[in-house]
C-alpha cells in the first residue's frame, strides 16, 4: 500500500513539473511573439517609409528627365540653325 502512495505521489509530482514546464514555456513563447511582433511593426513602418521616398524619387526623376528631354530638344534647334 505503501508503494503505491508513493508511485502515485511521485506520478503528481512528475505531472506538476510538466506543467510547470509547459507554463514557462508559454510564457517564454508568448514574450518571444511580443518581440516579433514588435520587430514586425517596426519593420513594415520603414518599409512604407522607404516607399514613400521612392515614389517622391520617382517622381523628381521624371520631372528631370523631362527637363533634360526639353533641354536636348533646344541645344538641338539651336545646332540646328548653325
Amino acid at each position: 500500500m505503501e508503494s503505491n502512495r508513493e508511485s502515485a505521489r511521485r506520478s503528481r509530482m512528475r505531472k506538476q513539473k510538466h506543467l510547470d514546464d509547459l507554463t514557462a514555456q508559454v510564457t517564454q513563447l508568448a514574450k518571444e511573439n511580443n518581440q516579433i511582433l514588435t520587430t514586425i511593426t517596426f519593420t513594415t513602418q520603414h518599409y512604407l517609409n522607404i516607399e514613400a521616398e521612392n515614389s517622391v524619387l520617382r517622381a523628381q526623376m521624371m520631372e528631370l528627365s523631362q527637363r533634360l528631354d526639353s533641354l536636348n530638344e533646344i541645344l538641338h534647334f539651336l545646332n540646328w540653325g548653325v
